[in-house]
């Protein structure tokens, strides 16, 4: 027996407004969603711990720093409870 599942670092209310209110009827699972409960959850923050987590970030930062890349604009680390969005141009570069 096969599951399918949607992972995503949103809550459900952004996923079921991403890709529809049917996602969780449409899935077996919608991470940490199953039948619309929510079946867990964790902080990276409390997972890692918050030296971890400053070592991390503070490494990327510099990582992107370095990189010749032709546009640099914006966020480019966005911290979410359940993820990190790394964006080595920045979330608000367009294509201008």
């Amino acid at each position: 027996m096969r599951h399918y599942g949607v992972l995503g670092g949103s809550d459900l209310v952004k996923i079921m407004e991403q890709l529809g209110r049917t996602v969780i009827t449409d899935y077996d699972y919608v991470v940490a969603h199953t039948n619309g409960e929510l079946i867990g959850t964790q902080s990276l923050k409390s997972f890692l711990g918050e030296d971890k987590l400053k070592e991390f970030i503070n490494f990327t930062l510099h990582y992107i720093a370095d990189l010749d890349i032709p546009i640099k604009r914006g966020t480019f680390i966005e911290f979410r409870r359940g993820m990190i969005n790394v964006s080595p141009i920045g979330r608000n570069c367009s294509q201008e």
